[in-house]
């Protein structure tokens, strides 16, 4: 499996060996990646060289978290010659968002006037308030599943005690599963990580997507603790959370 993350530049390297005939016969050579379902597929020059083929990949704009790749070849004739297929593992960068939106009110003063044939004086001093956003959540929820990557410290930590809690940031969009079924697909992708099913407010949920996922706001979320978790991914393999600890 080739590994690409999607915010760098990438060189890929192959050495290949032509029998009857020599690398000068061949024409062309592209490289071509292309998503699970076949949208769309994105083709790159291979440039070919004293029996060495390099593809230069640019920054990605990729959403999907796998893919597929191919080197082809054609000859000065036009004959097509597939060269090479594997999978292709997308990662991505650091990712920065607006944790929360804040309004900032300016009050302005009042002009000081000043009577002759009055004492008093209006005056009000400027002031700054600050608004910010109150969640109001409605009383329906959805179940809803979801698997949180991890590093291997975490995952020790919560297999050693038993425990885990997090408070979830607000103003995320987070990707949720609607069934728990999905989660066994991370097992593939996630070495360490963990899987929860939580209740959230219906006014949370952004959007609802074709292939079982919904977009949640994640300042409707509650905290996440050991009640939520249904097992933890431990090496690439399902550990059952218990009360008393992680069933090993």
């Amino acid at each position: 499996m080739i590994k690409i993350n999607t915010g760098k530049e990438k060189t890929i390297i192959f050495d290949i060996d032509v029998e009857g005939g020599n690398t000068g016969q061949i024409k062309e050579g592209r490289f071509i990646l292309s998503c699970p379902d076949k949208r769309y597929r994105l083709m790159f020059k291979a440039v070919i060289e004293d029996g060495t083929v390099t593809v230069n990949l640019p920054p990605l704009d990729v959403n999907e978290k796998t893919g597929e790749c191919s080197l082809e070849m054609i000859s000065m004739d036009n004959q097509f010659y597939p060269v090479f297929n594997d999978n292709v593992k997308f990662e991505k960068n650091m990712k920065i968002r607006i944790k929360e939106q804040r309004v900032e009110k300016d009050i302005k003063p009042i002009v000081e006037v000043r009577d002759p044939n009055k004492k008093e004086v209006i005056k009000e001093q400027t002031q700054k308030q600050v608004i910010k956003h109150v969640i109001e959540k409605s009383s329906k929820t959805r179940k809803v599943y979801r698997t949180i990557k991890c590093d291997q410290p975490t995952i020790e930590n919560i297999v050693e005690n038993g425990k885990f809690s997090m408070k979830p940031k607000a103003g995320l969009k987070v990707k949720f599963y609607n069934n728990d079924t999905m989660l066994i697909n991370d097992v593939e992708l996630i070495e360490y990580g963990i899987c929860v099913g939580m209740d959230v407010s219906i006014d949370g949920i952004i959007t609802e997507n074709r292939d079982q996922s919904l977009i949640v706001d994640s300042s409707y979320l509650d905290k996440i603790d050991d009640r939520n978790v249904l097992f933890v991914i431990k090496n690439g393999t399902i550990k059952a959370l218990k009360e008393k600890g992680v069933n090993l």
